[in-house]
């Protein structure tokens, strides 16, 4: 299951959990995905800002 995030080039743990993605046909779980926390968030609004800041 995809419950990881990458954030500023680092796979991490999703701290808000997983959602489960399903078949509208069948109602089936066919994956589980990550949610960001707020911590998430921020920790990839920081990296963003970081690496828009850095010289090229």
């Amino acid at each position: 299951m995809a419950t990881r995030l990458c954030i500023d080039g680092q796979w991490t743990e999703a701290g808000g959990g997983a959602l489960p993605t399903r078949d509208p046909a069948t109602g089936r779980v066919l994956e589980e995905v990550g949610t960001a926390s707020r911590a998430d968030v921020d920790a990839a609004v920081a990296a963003a800002r970081r690496a828009l800041s850095a010289p090229e």
